[in-house]
């Protein structure tokens, strides 16, 4: 087949039925994210339950917004005392999270 790409299961062929490769639900996602240039990062959710997991009940109340973009995760804290610990702390709450998702996505963690 001439121009075969892999986004073939997209198009119909001229003649019969569509052709459809089978491919996993979160591969066709990532392809129409990358194709329409989405920023999305699949594990955002997972990376904010892991957050309010690992500091607690007491941290998660001055937490006002937790962003991930690329693979810095930028959290903003309300408390000048809470964001002093937490900025000790933010290697080991890095790896925890990374440990806990089993795969490295978070490479940096900004407290602001």
């Amino acid at each position: 087949m001439a121009g075969f790409n892999k986004y073939y299961y997209l198009y119909r062929v001229k003649r019969g039925k569509a052709v459809a490769n089978e491919l996993p639900v979160k591969e066709v996602l990532n392809m129409f994210f990358k194709r329409y240039h989405i920023d999305y990062n699949p594990y955002e959710e997972s990376i904010k339950q892991e957050w309010n997991s690992l500091t607690g009940n007491i941290i998660s109340k001055f937490t006002q917004s937790i962003i991930m973009k690329k693979d810095t995760l930028y959290v903003t804290i309300s408390s000048p005392t809470v964001k002093a610990e937490l900025n000790m702390l933010r290697d080991a709450i890095k790896n925890r999270i990374n440990e806990n998702i089993g795969k490295t996505v978070v490479s940096n963690i900004i407290i602001r």
